[in-house]
């Protein structure tokens, strides 16, 4: 009545689907420690410039260090172009 082949299949594509998924479930985990690490630094950032004692932000050297990190990681993810002068609306 019923095929066994079908239903070996069946099973087979069923822990397949799930592996599939468990990967996506995975994937999204990892994506949120990323998150979270990136959040951490922001947090711990802002903490450094809220009670820096330097005179001012840019005389402060964690605080450019942490700027010249920003700025790398910034490139990384694709750089803008500076508008030409002259190009833009008038």
């Amino acid at each position: 009545m019923f095929d066994d082949r079908a239903l070996e299949g069946n099973r087979q594509h069923s822990a397949v689907g799930r592996h599939l998924r468990r990967q996506v479930i995975h994937a999204k985990a990892d994506e949120i420690d990323r998150k979270i690490r990136e959040l951490t630094a922001l947090r711990d950032t802002l903490r450094h410039i809220a009670d820096c004692p330097a005179p001012s932000h840019m005389e402060c050297p964690t605080f450019r260090r942490l700027v010249d990190v920003a700025g790398k990681r910034s490139g990384k993810r694709g750089k803008m172009e500076k508008p030409k002068r002259g190009t833009g609306p008038t």
